[in-house]
């Protein structure tokens, strides 16, 4: 049975079995929605995206590189453990899993804008 995803979840798993928490954080943020957009380039097997810091000011630039094998091979985030791992580098992996098929060509996704059910009345 071959796999309808590009990335594994298997990789993203072995790539943070260091930090388990970094999966539970990366998970965390993609339910709230900080990861505002990605791009993956098929060809390249590249995934960038921007995903917010957990108190929302900052907006951090996140790559992943797959190899042919598609597992991660490297990763960078423009936040203070960029060098390292990080949760934002998880939470582009897991919206990646989700959201990138072995169909896909090279595309992009941006998060929607929240809707606001407020009620205006004319008085």
């Amino acid at each position: 049975m071959t796999s309808k995803h590009v990335l594994n979840l298997s990789s993203i798993l072995e790539f943070f079995k260091d930090d388990a928490k970094l999966v539970a954080r990366g998970e965390n943020a993609v339910e709230s929605g900080h990861v505002k957009d990605m791009a993956f380039d098929g060809e390249l097997l590249i995934i960038c995206g921007n995903v917010l810091a957990s108190m929302r000011d900052r907006l951090y630039k996140v790559e992943i590189k797959l190899d042919t094998d598609k597992c991660i091979e490297e990763v960078s985030c423009t936040g203070p453990r960029g060098q390292l791992v990080c949760h934002h580098m998880a939470a582009l992996s897991i919206f990646g899993y989700h959201n990138i098929s072995v169909t896909d060509i090279t595309c992009t996704w941006k998060s929607r804008k929240p809707h606001t059910n407020a009620v205006q009345t004319g008085f």
